[in-house]
């Protein structure tokens, strides 16, 4: 399809409804890198552990960032907090840049706070397990 002022073919990261007589660019949480689209469902979800600002619409704008999770879908901030399209990271994990999901931390490990992208190792006097540091009992 054309974009109905120019007649050439609708850029990639937008889409050319008939009738239409400006190409419209992929929404916020969305991307192209195909040209012709003809609708909004030409464009495609932000991909697991990426976010799609709107600031470029034919690609990804770049991984979520250290401390958080994107989990793919409409994802449209490197920092989300919504529950659905991503998170904060939880307690006992980590999320370095780029993250799907959050990961548990290793055996021996802990992440007492959220939004951390590693684990920190376990110190004397204390036992680690689940990510979750406890002062060890006396005795």
């Amino acid at each position: 399809p054309t974009d109905g002022v120019t007649g050439d073919v609708c850029p990639a990261g937008s889409y050319c409804p008939p009738g239409c007589p400006s190409p419209i660019p992929c929404p916020p949480g969305t991307y192209s890198n195909l040209s012709g689209l003809r609708s909004l469902q030409g464009c495609l979800d932000c991909p697991p552990g990426l976010y799609c600002d709107g600031t470029n619409s034919q690609a990804p704008s770049g991984p979520c960032e250290p401390g958080y999770y994107c989990t793919g879908g409409r994802t449209k901030t490197a920092k989300p907090e919504d529950g659905v399209t991503g998170d904060l990271c939880p307690r006992g994990h980590f999320c370095p840049a780029g993250s799907a999901a959050p990961s548990p931390c290793p055996s021996g490990e802990y992440s007492n706070a959220t939004g951390q992208d590693q684990c920190l190792p376990c110190p004397a006097g204390f036992h680690c397990s689940k990510g979750l540091r406890r002062r060890c009992p006396p005795g």
